[in-house]
């Protein structure tokens, strides 16, 4: 189910925000593949899971997009499908995918590192904080509302990843209280500039 809002429906937020880590600090230790450049690398876990991409080229822009096992190119979308550096988010990969991802083609300057976490690696969702660049949180039981600002827009996920709800602003930026169904266990923002995140009202 897709949900948007009117200009009109955007509400001002008086909070002080905090800034969120990526990842916990007990992430276990991720598969990692690094380089510099254009180039195409293998996915090194095919499991489902969550992508850590890091572009550390300051001047300029990348994009990376994915190639399925048939050998389509910009299978499941990834969010970092172009975007200014440094660079710094997360995604979820390879959730009830039919063509699973296998390859990262990057274009662009600059060095970059993908890191292959598990879901669970997830950052727990803050009940406060703001950030840049795409993000997936995970949902502690007992978050039912929240409010939720973004450039671009949000999407919620059961507890194995698969999209329950989108929302967005057609045209806009996204500002409104989210709702989780019960069923929720992860919530992937998308934003190429920035987030935010408070209690509902």
């Amino acid at each position: 189910m897709d949900h948007w809002v009117g200009v009109a429906a955007i509400h001002a937020v008086s909070v002080v925000l905090a800034s969120v880590a990526i990842l916990p600090p007990e992430t276990t230790p991720a598969d990692v593949i690094s380089g510099e450049g254009p180039g195409t690398v293998p996915v090194v876990s095919r499991a489902a899971g969550l992508l850590e991409v890091t572009v550390s080229d300051e001047n300029g822009y990348f994009a990376l997009s994915g190639i399925g096992d048939t050998g389509d190119t910009g299978v499941q979308s990834l969010p970092y499908a172009a975007g200014p550096s440094p660079f710094h988010g997360t995604a979820v990969y390879n959730i009830g995918q039919t063509d699973n991802l296998v390859r990262l083609k990057f274009e662009g300057d600059g060095k970059w590192t993908v890191k292959f976490h598990p879901l669970s690696a997830a950052a727990p969702w803050p009940e406060s904080a703001s950030g840049v660049n795409d993000r997936v949180f995970r949902l502690p039981t007992g978050i039912t509302t929240a409010f939720v600002r973004t450039d671009d827009s949000l999407s919620v996920l059961d507890g194995y990843g698969r999209m329950i709800d989108s929302y967005y602003q057609p045209g806009g930026p996204f500002g409104d209280k989210v709702t989780f169904p019960r069923e929720a266990g992860y919530v992937q923002i998308h934003a190429k500039k920035g987030w935010e995140i408070s209690p509902a009202s």
